[in-house]
C-alpha cells in the first residue's frame, strides 16, 4: 500500500478505511457504490477521517505539527474535501 511505502521511507503513515467495514473496491461498479455510500453522510465521513488523523497525531513517533494527507481518486476527493472542511492538516496532495 502507499501507506506502507511511505512508512518504509521514514514517514509515519496511516491508511484510513473510509468505506467502512473493510470493504475494498475490486470493480468500478463497487467503487462508485461504496463512494456514494461514504459521501452520503458527510458529518460521519469527516468524523471517520478526523478519528484516523487524531490516532496518527497521538502516536509517539508523530510530530502533530507536521501532518499531511495524500489520496488518489476517491482518496484524493477525500483529502481535498477534508482540507476544504477545515480539518487540521498542513498539506494535502491529490
Amino acid at each position: 500500500t502507499r501507506a506502507k511505502m511511505l512508512a518504509e521511507l521514514g514517514y509515519v503513515a496511516l491508511a484510513v478505511d473510509m468505506y467502512g467495514d473493510g470493504k475494498t473496491a475490486s470493480h468500478p461498479d463497487n467503487a462508485a457504490k461504496f463512494m456514494n455510500e461514504a459521501f452520503s453522510d458527510m458529518a460521519l465521513f469527516k468524523k471517520k477521517f478526523e478519528a484516523g488523523l487524531d490516532l496518527l497525531k497521538n502516536q509517539p513517533q508523530t510530530d502533530p505539527e507536521k501532518t499531511a494527507a495524500i489520496g488518489y481518486c476517491f482518496g484524493g476527493a477525500t483529502v481535498l474535501g477534508m482540507a476544504r472542511a477545515g480539518v487540521d492538516l498542513d498539506a494535502v496532495v491529490s
